[in-house]
């Protein structure tokens, strides 16, 4: 069993954000300073959620 972070958990209300479906309220409190390397690759996984939800594509560039 995964044992629970010690620190607060900054990605709380963007998680939240997600799960009301307020998704652009998400997109524009995404820039979250002071995040670990794990926590910006997580942010940046949900903003690019949002973004599809939201059929917005053309921030996203794929090689």
């Amino acid at each position: 069993m995964a044992s629970m972070a010690s620190g607060p958990d900054h990605l709380f209300n963007l998680r939240n954000n997600f799960y009301l479906g307020a998704y652009q309220a998400a997109i524009n409190n995404s820039e979250i300073p002071n995040l670990s390397q794990e926590d910006v690759v997580e942010r940046d996984c949900l903003v690019y959620r949002f973004y599809i939800t939201l059929d917005s594509y053309q921030l996203l560039h794929f090689n």
